[in-house]
């Protein structure tokens, strides 16, 4: 089971949400982007991921409509 976060802290207090929303987490799009990056490189680094999957997983981010 999936429960998506609420994208503002807003709409996470207006539902009684006590987990941070993705505005809180992120700020922004770009924010999003450079932690999917970071998590990507960490887990390469420690020989979790592969080169190719850390490109495509950033541009995926990239692509991605979180907090567009």
């Amino acid at each position: 089971m999936t429960i998506p976060l609420f994208e503002t802290m807003a709409e996470r207090l207006a539902a009684g949400d006590p987990r941070p929303s993705l505005e809180e987490l992120y700020r922004n799009h770009g924010g999003y982007v450079r932690r999917i990056a970071r998590a990507a490189h960490a887990l390469k680094a420690q020989r979790l991921m592969l080169r190719e999957d850390v490109a495509r997983v950033i541009v995926e981010a990239a692509q991605s409509d979180v907090l567009k």
